[in-house]
């Protein structure tokens, strides 16, 4: 049975739990979250398909930001818990002194593996700082901000700080621009050295 369960791609954690509490019902609820991550799989490989394809645009400038301060909370999230995670601090972190909030990320989160993320709310009194600087970014809105949508700007943010010979200064960040109950609408920002 252990080399089935290899053979079907079941971690050894999970073959272990398993042969602890051999139940049909342990052996669906890992059924049901592989085919979810498969399915989560072909739509990031037909989006990269489409992006190979296609190879949308995005409209990336530069601009300089002025010292931020704010309030943060952090942690390790994997991709399928990331909008809820951002939106709930958002809510926990409490009004904005102006119309921004954002979210850095700083490793690519995956469906199994986590990446940290910060989560930011502009607040005057707060010791924390985002620097002046320059960015490259991007604007996208509605379904250009779905997951693996998003995806398609990082690149572009990316490939133009390549081509224009410029180093990354930090870790990219989405600004979001839209109110409660409006359509989003981000930004995707990367510093600039």
């Amino acid at each position: 049975m252990i080399a089935l369960l290899r053979r079907s791609g079941m971690p050894l954690a999970e073959i272990r739990a398993f042969l602890r509490d051999p139940t049909v019902e342990r052996l669906e609820d890992y059924e049901r979250r592989a085919v979810d991550e498969f399915a989560e799989r072909r739509r990031v490989f037909r989006y990269v398909k489409r992006i190979l394809e296609e190879e949308p645009m995005y409209d990336v400038l530069t601009k300089q930001v002025g010292e931020q301060a704010y309030v943060s909370r952090s942690r390790r999230v994997r991709v399928p818990e990331l909008e809820t995670y951002i939106f709930s601090m958002f809510e926990e972190l409490g009004e904005r002194d102006d119309a921004r909030r954002s979210c850095s990320t700083t490793a690519l989160s995956t469906l199994r593996r986590m990446g940290p993320v910060e989560v930011c709310v502009p607040k005057a009194t707060s010791d924390k700082r985002l620097p002046t600087g320059e960015v490259a970014f991007t604007e996208i809105s509605g379904s250009q901000c779905d997951f693996p949508e998003i995806l398609g700007a990082y690149e572009a943010v990316y490939r133009w700080a390549k081509e224009h010979d410029r180093e990354v200064g930090g870790p990219p960040r989405e600004i979001y621009l839209n109110a409660n109950g409006e359509e989003l609408r981000m930004e995707i920002a990367l510093p600039l050295r």
